[in-house]
């Protein structure tokens, strides 16, 4: 019962040393849904920058996190350490697409509604 009382300690003060992040990645995301709902914006055509996007950036980040820690991948001995890598490298990827989904849809909605304007000029 103390390593589940410990567990659930340590995850509530790395949750409140982060929540400040993660209220604006929070508002930023909201405010991108917003602004793409308002738009009117292809969703699909934003999901697939999301994706690619979102592969990527989990790919890197299981690359790249172990160095920013401090550790070498020597240090990754144990399944658990694969499995926390893997974890927060598909929380990472989930942040990035995210956020780049309504970015694509509303960048994409624009490009869209200028094509269809200059169609609709020449025809």
């Amino acid at each position: 019962m103390y390593e589940i009382r410990l567990a659930v300690n340590i995850a509530w003060e790395i949750a409140v040393a982060q929540s400040v992040w993660a209220v604006a990645l929070a508002i930023v995301f909201a405010g991108l849904v917003v602004h793409a709902l308002a738009r009117r914006g292809d969703w699909r055509a934003g999901w697939r920058w999301a994706w690619k996007s979102a592969l990527f950036a989990g790919a890197a980040a299981a690359l790249v996190l172990p160095r920013l820690s401090g550790a070498s991948w020597s240090d990754l001995s144990y399944v658990v350490d694969w499995l926390l890598l893997a974890l927060i490298a598909t929380a990472v990827a989930a942040i990035v697409g995210a956020i780049v989904w309504p970015l694509a849809t509303v960048l994409l909605a624009g490009r869209a509604s200028r094509v269809e304007a200059s169609i609709r000029a020449i025809g």
